[in-house]
């Protein structure tokens, strides 16, 4: 007999001993002992995983995410050089609407938060790896990324972040990293009031200092802008120095000066 019937054998007998006892019990009157379910931890939420639901592997990592408090299952996906992905089932499926254009790597999104069929994109990876891909500036749609009309800032190279007013989706600001390898004047934060149809830039702090993040208080007048200053060559980088760190407005201004 080989090992394999052999093991086969053992694991029915173990079964037959068990109905055994089963049996035996029920003929005495008695019933088998249940066994207790575990109790419900107390912290919420402490056996939930993540899982994977896309989209997939194309454009490898992932620059930039928004989602919309208006509607809880529309969210953006922006890959460093694969485009755009849209859900408007919670990730269940996705649609590539970026499959048009001609530069493919992203540094932001932003859907605005009073139309969820407002939506901005900033192309460029503004994760200056020494393989980031560059951008050709800002790219809007009104009809919840079906059609994409180009609005301006050609020469950012890298958008690290769009914020959109609350009340207003004309209204937004741009934190532009720029180019990696080379000084530009293009750095800094711009606003827009007309969809980005006109760029007014507001902050510029050195040739080689961009906006490496940016965000604002839920009035969207006290903004706060992380500026980094950066310099890569194909061997090594140089991260930090005089010129950089937190900038905020004189005033609560909603990023005007």
């Amino acid at each position: 007999m080989t090992l394999s019937l052999v093991r086969a054998a053992r694991a029915i007998a173990a079964c037959l001993s068990v109905l055994g006892a089963i049996t035996a019990l029920a003929l005495a009157g008695e019933t088998p002992p249940r066994t207790v379910a575990p109790r419900p931890t107390a912290v919420p939420f402490a056996a939930l995983e993540y899982r994977n639901i896309g989209p997939a592997s194309a454009g490898g990592r992932v620059a930039a995410v928004d989602g919309s408090d208006l509607d809880p299952y529309l969210y953006l996906v922006g890959a460093a050089g694969g485009g755009v992905f849209r859900t408007r089932n919670g990730g269940a499926t996705w649609d590539d609407v970026w499959a048009k254009q001609t530069v493919g790597a992203i540094g932001a999104l932003a859907i605005a938060p009073s139309d969820r069929r407002t939506m901005w994109v900033g192309t460029g990876e503004a994760k200056p790896r020494n393989d980031a891909s560059y951008g050709d500036g800002v790219w809007v749609s009104e009809d919840g990324g079906d059609r994409w009309e180009h609005r301006g800032l050609e020469r950012s190279y890298a958008i690290s972040k769009i914020l959109v007013d609350a009340h207003d989706p004309h209204v937004a600001l741009a934190g532009v990293l720029g180019n990696p390898f080379a000084d530009s004047r293009s750095r800094g934060v711009y606003r827009t009031t007309d969809g980005g149809r006109t760029w007014r830039q507001t902050l510029y702090v050195g040739p080689a200092s961009g906006i490496a993040d940016m965000d604002w208080d839920t009035t969207g007048k006290l903004v706060f802008a992380a500026v980094w200053q950066f310099r890569r060559v194909p061997w090594t980088f140089t991260s930090g120095g005089p010129n950089d760190g937190l900038w905020r407005p004189t005033a609560e201004s909603g990023g005007r000066n």
